[in-house]
């Protein structure tokens, strides 16, 4: 029998009648464009963003019998009467997943909205911002003249932070949303990248912003029981199991409840089945999980990125295992202990994973972002002893030490060659040619050592990364012999130690835990590398009496006003 869940995230026509609630949010979208407003649509991830969009948008060839007939009957006549008022609107759909730059967003609008005029525009390929301003507006125009209007829908609007690190896309897009009468924009796109960067912070004045959150527990419920109505019911604590599991996340509830329906369909259940919490707790253990990961092991793509392969599979096991230690890891998949803690420390270190007590599991970050419990209920197990490979423990220490503070950290592993490094900078990468010396002006210059204190002031605000001092921007070895040469002890200790005394003053000497120190020698030059971890707080730098902020964007370090830095912290560091 096929599953009644939706369990895809491409809404094809067969399975938009399985769309629930969200009437507060149509309604509150319904009222913002037809005030002639843009809106930008920001929420979790499995939270719905791209169904909704398709939902808004793709009503315009479809009459209202179809959203009438929605199981969610509310809902359905919600749609049909926006359909109704905004009848003689053009839309253009842009998913940003399949464009790679701006100037690939910018044509990508421009013959979404005007299919006729597609010849046109791509002679004007590549498009700037300037020539996109300019076709847009010409657009508006016309649409005026005509008496019509247009919305824009753009999915994946995080997106647009990776095609423009100059930030003239995002002026751009404000400047036409405000210049446009005629031609509004609907932008859905992941709530972080939203919120804590100064980019789209920058679009705060010109879109109206909706928070989508997880299902009431109603809606939930309704998407949880009304499709198996008859032949599948739940006892109140398996439905408060199914929600807790999937924190309420549209797409969650239905990958999980898809695959349940599929294990107790294979039973007889022409007379119904009335599932308990028991029951479903065997079914979760037994076989119900593994299918679920089975579906999330392709929702986790996006955490793979920049992993090792050693990497990858500690990351994939774990995935699949609440809670393993360094044994488990090494026994299952057969790799030496010391590159097993290696990838550990490094995956620790990226905030994939967390250690606890008993041993190491998915990061809890990763866990709320998809919803997902990765603890068994229930726990019948006790925790299993610390692995004696990876804990240190102090003779005769007082009854009262905490169980935390015998944990030793592991050894730092070694940062990854200096010539595997010389490929260009990143988001977790930074080259600077000296920490004091001017080359330009063959002099010491004490502004440098500002701009070594910034970036890993930047590294440790964000995920951490590592800083080279002695290269070029163009991956030019250069050294730090000049630098040696004006400081007192004039080798690799007495550079260390004049590093550590500027990046003290300038962030504090409680942050030095978080910055690893060494040196390397490539071409006959002594090059200094920084490892950065990310900090568990807040990170100000001190210049003059006044408090600075940055973090790190893309290949640069900025810095943010007082506004965005507060933002910023609100949601890299919630607690």
């Amino acid at each position: 029998m096929t599953s009644p869940y939706f369990i895809s995230v491409d809404p094809s026509p067969e399975k938009l009648c399985m769309f629930f609630g969200r009437r507060r949010e149509i309604q509150e979208i319904a009222d913002h464009l037809q005030n002639g407003d843009s809106v930008l649509l920001i929420g979790e991830r499995r939270m719905g963003k791209t169904f909704l969009l398709y939902m808004i948008g793709d009503f315009a060839g479809r009459g209202a019998d179809f959203y009438e007939d929605l199981l969610d009957r509310q809902t359905g006549t919600l749609l049909a009467e926006l359909r109704r008022s905004m009848a003689s609107y053009r839309w253009a759909f842009v998913d940003l997943l399949s464009v790679t730059n701006a100037a690939g967003f910018y044509f990508k609008v421009l013959t979404e909205l005007a299919k006729e005029q597609v010849e046109q525009f791509a002679a004007l390929s590549p498009m700037d911002h300037m020539v996109f301003s300019n076709e847009l507006t010409r657009l508006s125009k016309d649409l005026t003249h005509r008496g019509e209007r247009a919305i824009v829908l753009v999915d994946e609007s995080e997106k647009l932070l990776d095609m423009d690190k100059s930030a003239d896309i995002f002026s751009c897009l404000k400047a036409v949303i405000q210049q446009c009468d005629a031609i509004d924009f609907l932008l859905a796109g992941d709530i972080k990248s939203h919120q804590v960067t100064p980019e789209f912070m920058n679009l705060k004045g010109a879109l109206r912003l909706i928070h989508l959150a997880p299902l009431d527990p109603a809606d939930a419920k309704a998407l949880i029981q009304l499709p198996v109505e008859g032949r599948l019911s739940f006892e109140d604590l398996a439905l408060g199991r199914i929600l807790e599991l999937t924190g309420g996340k549209p797409s969650l509830v239905q990958i999980l409840c898809g695959h349940l329906y599929e294990l107790v369909a294979s039973e007889d259940i022409s007379d119904g089945i009335h599932l308990t919490l028991t029951e479903f707790d065997r079914l979760w253990e037994s076989e119900l999980r593994d299918k679920v990961f089975e579906s999330f092991d392709a929702a986790l793509r996006d955490f793979f990125e920049g992993l090792q392969s050693h990497e990858h599979d500690i990351f994939c096991f774990l995935a699949h295992n609440p809670l393993a230690t360094v044994d488990d890891i090494v026994d299952a998949l057969g790799i030496q202990p010391a590159l097993a803690r290696r990838s550990l420390y490094r995956l620790k270190r990226a905030h994939r994973i967390e250690e606890t007590e008993s041993g190491f599991c998915i990061s809890a970050k990763i866990v709320e972002e998809f919803g997902f419990r990765f603890v068994p209920y229930p726990i019948t197990e006790s925790p299993q002893p610390i692995p004696m490979k990876i804990v240190a423990h102090k003779q005769r220490q007082e009854p009262a030490l905490r169980t935390a503070e015998l944990v030793a950290e592991p050894e730092l592993p070694k940062p990854q060659a200096l010539a595997g490094m010389l490929t260009g900078e990143n988001a977790a990468l930074e080259y600077k040619s000296s920490m004091r010396w001017d080359l330009r002006r063959q002099k010491v210059n004490k502004a440098l050592e500002k701009v070594i204190a910034k970036t890993v002031a930047g590294f440790l605000n964000s995920e951490g990364g590592t800083l080279l001092i002695g290269v070029e921007d163009d991956c030019t070895v250069l050294g730090i012999e000049h630098d040696l040469k004006t400081i007192g002890r004039k080798d690799r200790d007495g550079y260390e130690r004049a590093l550590r005394q500027v990046l003290t003053n300038a962030l504090g000497a409680e942050f030095s835990q978080y910055q690893h120190v060494s040196f390397e020698e490539i071409e006959g030059k002594t090059v200094c590398i920084i490892q950065v971890e990310p900090s568990p707080k807040p990170v100000y730098l001190m210049d003059k009496g006044a408090t600075e902020f940055y973090v790190r964007i893309g290949p640069a370090t900025q810095p943010l006003d007082m506004q965005a830095a507060h933002d910023y912290i609100s949601m890299h560091w919630p607690a």
